[in-house]
């Protein structure tokens, strides 16, 4: 779920906070936040915006939610490149940890990478609609890889340009896209 935080109260230019604000509603009503992810839109991301009393926008916030404890969860397609295959835990930092001791032992990591990071530096779409605010497939690509099972059903009640059920499709799942805007529906 991603929801832009730039909407302001007027006059003052207050920020409303939106997305915190969802987030409580949504764990009020039991949902459960697995994760907060910063998607940050790159060197130069972002919509320009004309404003002088406050810094421009480069990130939106993208939350991740659950209903249930037991859920589905892949981590390996969306897994970060290695440095290196192994770490010599306590070797250059000795006594970092109570009971630590210089080891001369190698501890070797998952070969497919380690964990994704919260932060995804993915650039904002070039989108030739009338939609003005649309999501790069790229960061639906990888919500998608990482938490919804083979041949799941996707559904997104923001619909808008029908980024979300076109990458649904790519990658072999059923998707249902709800859109109030009868120009956004033709368009997607």
């Amino acid at each position: 779920l991603e929801y832009p935080d730039t909407t302001y109260i007027r006059p003052g230019g207050n920020l409303l906070l939106i997305p915190s604000r969802l987030t409580m509603s949504l764990q009020d009503d039991g949902w459960i936040c697995r994760a907060e992810i910063i998607w940050h839109k790159g060197p130069g991301g972002g919509r320009p915006e004309s404003v002088r009393n406050r810094v421009t926008k480069s990130h939106e916030k993208v939350f991740m939610f659950t209903k249930q404890r037991q859920y589905f969860y892949d981590p390996d397609p969306i897994r970060e490149p290695l440095v290196r295959s192994y770490t010599t835990l306590g070797k250059q930092k000795p006594g970092l940890m109570r009971g630590d001791v210089q080891r001369d032992f190698r501890v070797y990591l998952n070969p497919m990478g380690r964990n994704s990071g919260s932060v995804w530096e993915i650039t904002p779409a070039n989108y030739g609609g009338s939609h003005t605010a649309t999501m790069p497939q790229e960061l639906v690509r990888r919500c998608l890889l990482a938490s919804c099972p083979e041949n799941g059903l996707v559904l997104d009640c923001f619909g808008g340009a029908g980024t979300t059920a076109l990458v649904a499709l790519q990658l072999g799942h059923r998707a249902v896209s709800i859109e109030i805007s009868a120009t956004y529906t033709r368009e997607a």
